[in-house]
């Protein structure tokens, strides 16, 4: 029974490891939105998901391009120019405005951990996420 305890934990933290994708000099990342929390000026704020608010189930990320898009499986084909992008430390930040929005993201190379944030007059939307090499 001990030996199946110890055997169960070494597969946890294999899954765990598994999950976390190393980005360390990848120039094209898929990454996928999880659930979004949404405010408006007015102090409403809730939650839900990405489809919930137009968001894409996956977004690609061309960093040599410097431009973000939808996948060819999408509805959309829209497309957004990456204004800033900087890699600092293990760590990937884009930043871009277009049609009245701007955003921000941070990539961790180490993790494939993502946070995102867009803003426009009177609203914001913000999720975490996690990216993979493409």
């Amino acid at each position: 029974m001990k030996n199946k305890s110890v055997l169960a934990m070494l597969a946890m933290v294999g899954s765990a490891a598994a999950v976390a994708e190393d980005l360390t000099g990848a120039s094209q990342l898929l990454c996928a939105p999880r659930t979004v929390s949404h405010c408006s000026s007015g102090g409403d704020c809730e939650s839900g998901p990405p489809e919930l608010y137009n968001l894409p189930d996956f977004i690609q990320i061309d960093l040599v391009r410097e431009l973000l898009y939808t996948t060819a499986a999408s509805d959309e084909n829209l497309s957004t120019p990456v204004e800033h992008l900087t890699r600092v430390d293990g760590v990937i930040y884009l930043q871009g405005v277009e049609g009245g929005r701007a955003y921000s993201m941070v990539i961790s190379e180490l993790t494939g951990d993502v946070a995102m944030t867009v803003a426009s007059d009177g609203e914001t939307a913000a999720t975490f996420g996690t990216c993979t090499p493409d």
